[in-house]
């Protein structure tokens, strides 16, 4: 069963963290406290549940076609779950994702949960053309955890893999940032991210 208090409460934390953001530059701002608590022990508690679950599909290129060579897989959408609790809370960040880049979208698209597993690494790319906005938040996170590195204006940063923080990324126009994840899986964790996107209005 939804529940919407929990929605409300998280729209809430969400849409604070992402007015809070530290602004790197007009493409990228670094996100933090992004979800409650109790949301983030209702996602692992699912996480934990349906680790075996045929829900996880391994990852699609940009035709649709699965990567079965690549460890990553993903859940898209799961009703009446804390999945689709997120995609609600997500939702409702669009007003203010609107106001810090006017120009970027339209639509929300929904979310996607990514588990990353050993050996698992992507190196410098930019993302789909359909994607105006992501927003990317890390759900587990440990020392030797992978995190994201973006080329910026004065040279490279990297965001570390820390619990309930992230990214939120402009990619329209030409000068799409570039980014890849900083290493390749280890071999004794797994990698919890929540991507969220809404399409390019252009």
């Amino acid at each position: 069963m939804i529940d919407q208090s929990l929605i409300a409460e998280n729209s809430v934390s969400l849409v604070a963290a992402l007015e809070n953001s530290n602004k790197i530059n007009n493409r990228l701002n670094l996100v933090s406290s992004t979800f409650n608590l109790a949301m983030l022990t209702k996602l692992q508690q699912y996480l934990d549940d349906n680790y075996h679950s045929d829900k996880w599909i391994p990852e699609t290129n940009e035709y649709g076609t699965p990567m079965h060579d690549v460890p990553r897989y993903k859940l898209t959408w799961d009703a009446d779950t804390v999945i689709e609790e997120l995609h609600e809370v997500c939702a409702a960040a669009t007003p203010v994702l609107k106001k810090m880049y006017p120009n970027s979208f339209q639509t929300f698209n929904g979310v996607v949960v990514w588990r990353d597993h050993p050996g698992y690494f992507i190196d410098w790319h930019t993302d789909n053309p359909v994607i105006g906005v992501s927003l990317q938040i890390y759900l587990n996170g440990g020392d030797n955890t992978p995190g994201t590195e973006f080329v910026v204006d004065s040279g490279l940063l990297s965001v570390p893999f820390v619990k309930n923080s992230g990214y939120v990324v402009d990619h329209s126009g030409l000068d799409k940032p570039s980014h890849r994840v900083t290493h390749p899986v280890p071999g004794d964790c797994l990698r919890y991210s929540l991507f969220a996107l809404w399409y390019n209005s252009h």
